[in-house]
């Protein structure tokens, strides 16, 4: 986005097919400083907003009126299923009855799909159609994403402070356990060596001194025997 002159200007990234090199409308894409990309891959005829995720495919009611049903057909169905937004953008200088049965009979024929019919008078509509309907497109797709990121930030958080206070917890318990353990022990060796504290005292340097021998016997001289 720009400001200029008093009024908001917008450009994208623009793919245009080679079939349409040199036709008003990619004109007048480059002319308002969008950037256009040209390709051989793409439908012919078809102008693909990759940032706002909607293309649109040109035709024309006088070249669809000769080009027998079944290859328009064929044509429109390969579009659509490979665009999820699809527009199939159909100019004539004058719209009369020939022209709106054809749209309904396209129409018809691909009645719940993804497909959308946009009639147009000429290239400039065409240009201001399109365009319009890609911005739009581009916000929703902004914003929808600023959400999601939004939602996955939240989403992630929680999960950390989850799994924070969980360890902590953990921490707490074995903590707890293990003073608690070692309390009942120095509870257990003060009651079994009589209550008195000389004869735990005298009780633990027996403790010592039985495991100092059993160090000494068995494991520094494995070949003493009793």
């Amino acid at each position: 986005m720009a400001q200029g002159g008093g009024e908001e200007t917008w450009s994208t990234t623009v793919i245009v097919s080679s079939s349409l090199r040199g036709h008003d409308v990619a004109t007048s894409l480059q002319s308002q400083h969008h950037k256009v990309r040209y390709s051989e891959s793409v439908e012919s005829g078809s102008i693909i907003f990759s940032l706002s995720g909607v293309a649109f495919l040109l035709a024309n009611a006088q070249d669809l009126f000769v080009t027998s049903r079944e290859a328009l057909f064929d044509r429109v169905e390969k579009f659509i299923s490979v665009h999820r937004n699809c527009f199939l953008v159909i100019a004539a200088a004058l719209h009369g009855p020939n022209e709106w049965n054809l749209m309904f009979n396209i129409q018809q024929r691909f009645l719940g799909s993804n497909l959308r019919i946009i009639p147009v008078h000429n290239s400039a509509d065409t240009v201001k159609m399109i365009l319009t309907i890609a911005k739009q497109e581009q916000s929703k797709r902004r914003l929808t994403c600023s959400r999601r990121v939004r939602r996955t930030t939240a989403t992630s958080w929680w999960w950390w402070e989850q799994s924070r206070r969980r360890l902590a917890s953990s921490r707490r318990v074995r903590r707890t356990t293990a003073t608690s353990w070692w309390w009942w022990e120095q509870r257990k060796t003060f009651f079994t060596a009589g209550g008195s504290r000389g004869t735990c005292d005298q009780r633990r340097k027996e403790l010592h001194q039985k495991s100092e021998d059993y160090w000494t016997r068995y494991i520094t001289s494995p070949n003493v025997r009793d």
